[in-house]
C-alpha cells in the first residue's frame, strides 16, 4: 500500500499559521525561533506525518557550505593547563588536538586554542570574550575547566567534552574505551601464552579512565582460579617508595607480564636484573611517540580528536545549544599493537 504523501512546508504553514520561513526554521530548531512557537510547529508537523528529506537537507548543507566565507568558522579548543598550549607537550595529548584540528579544516571549519588560565583573565571575563566573539561552538579539553565555571554558563553556545572523568557529564563526550582497550590488552597477553598478566596503574590515571581499567581486568580473572587471580596495583606516581609497593607486589603475586601506564616500568624491570620481554613482558595502554618499541594499546587518539569535532558540527548543524538532556558518549576503541616488549610464550 503506498504511503501518503508528506506534507509540504507551504500545508504545515497554512495549518500552523505561521509564515513558511518560520515553519522551515523551527522545522530546522533554530534558537531564533521562539521555544513555544518551535514546539508548537514541530507537535504539529509529527501529527501530520512530516518528515525531513535527507537528500534535500545534504543539498541545501552542501549550498551553504558553498557559500561559506573565505574565513572558516571558528570552533574553540578550551584548555586550562597551567601553561599555554599545553597540549603540545604531551605525544598523546597533541595526537588528539591534531585529530581535531584536521577534521575541523575537512570540514569547512578552523580550530583555535583559547587559554582559560590567561593571566588576569577571570572566569566571566572569559564568558563575555566568548560571548562576544559569537562563537558557537567549543570542546571542553579538561574538567578543570568546569569548577570555575558553571556548565550553565556555557548554555549560549554548543559544547563536546573531551575524554570522561566522572560518570557525570554534562555534555556529550569522546573519549577512549577505556573498557575495551584494557579487555583487548589482558586477551591479546592470554593469547600469547602469558598465564598471570597483572596491572599496575599510577593514581592519576585511573580517575581519568573512571575505574573502567580496573573493571575490565578484575572481570577478566573471573574465570580464573582464586589462586591465580591478583589485584590490581594502585600507586602514587610522585611517592618515593612506589618502587618498594612494585617489588612487594611482585613477589607475592608473580605476574609474568605488567599492564601498565608508567614507562618508567621497562628501566625498573631491568634494573632488577628481569630481562624484557624473556622474563616478563610490559604492555603500556597509551602508546605515543614518547613509547617507542612497547607492545600496548594505540588508543587512536587522532579518532578522539574528530570525534570531538564530528559531535560538535553535528549539534550545530542541528542548532541543539546549550547542555543536552540526555548527554551520550563516543567511545573510541584502542588498537593493539605488538612491540618488543612481550613474545609468544609456550
Amino acid at each position: 500500500m503506498p504511503s501518503s504523501p508528506r506534507p509540504t512546508i507551504r500545508e504545515l504553514a497554512a495549518a500552523t499559521g505561521f509564515s513558511r520561513s518560520t515553519v522551515s526554521a523551527a522545522l530546522q530548531n533554530r534558537p531564533d525561533i521562539a521555544p513555544a512557537t518551535r514546539r508548537k510547529i514541530q507537535r504539529k508537523a509529527k501529527s501530520m506525518g512530516y518528515r525531513p528529506d535527507a537528500k534535500l537537507s545534504e543539498l541545501m548543507e552542501y549550498l551553504s557550505s558553498s557559500k561559506r566565507r573565505p574565513d572558516p568558522t571558528p570552533l574553540l579548543w578550551i584548555s586550562a593547563e597551567k601553561r599555554r598550549k599545553a597540549w603540545q607537550i604531551y605525544p598523546w595529548y597533541k595526537t588528539i588536538y591534531r585529530g581535531a584540528e584536521q577534521e575541523a579544516i575537512r570540514q569547512g571549519y578552523r580550530l583555535e586554542s583559547f587559554w582559560i588560565n590567561e593571566p588576569g583573565l577571570s572566569p566571566k571575563r572569559a564568558l563575555q570574550i566568548l560571548r562576544t566573539r559569537g562563537i558557537r561552538g567549543a570542546i571542553i579539553s579538561q574538567t578543570s575547566i568546569l569548577e570555575n565555571i558553571s556548565p550553565a554558563d556555557l548554555d549560549f553556545m554548543t559544547c563536546v567534552q573531551l575524554q570522561m572523568y566522572t560518570f557525570e557529564h554534562p555534555f556529550h563526550i569522546a573519549c577512549p574505551n577505556y573498557f575495551y582497550n584494557m579487555s583487548l590488552a589482558y586477551a591479546s597477553l592470554r593469547e600469547l601464552g602469558y598465564q598471570r598478566p597483572g596491572v599496575a596503574l599510577h593514581n592519576g590515571m585511573e580517575p581519568r579512565a573512571v575505574d573502567c581499567y580496573t573493571g575490565a581486568y578484575l572481570r577478566a580473572q573471573m574465570v580464573l582460579p582464586k589462586r591465580e587471580q591478583a589485584p590490581v596495583l594502585h600507586y602514587d606516581f610522585y611517592h618515593p617508595n612506589k618502587l618498594d609497593q612494585l617489588q612487594k607486589w611482585m613477589k607475592r603475586y608473580q605476574p609474568d607480564a605488567i599492564i601498565t601506564n608508567d614507562q618508567q616500568f621497562r628501566e625498573q624491570m631491568e634494573a632488577d636484573g628481569l630481562r624484557v620481554p624473556q622474563d616478563i613482558g610490559l604492555v603500556h595502554m597509551n602508546l605515543a611517540a614518547d613509547v617507542k618499541g612497547w607492545s600496548g594499546i594505540d588508543q587512536n587518539q587522532n579518532v578522539v580528536g574528530a570525534a570531538c569535532i564530528h559531535m560538535l558540527i553535528a549539534e550545530l548543524r542541528t542548532y541543539n545549544q546549550g547542555r543536552p538532556e540526555f548527554p551520550h558518549s563516543y567511545q573510541v576503541k584502542g588498537s593493539w599493537v605488538a612491540g618488543e616488549t612481550t613474545r609468544q610464550r609456550a
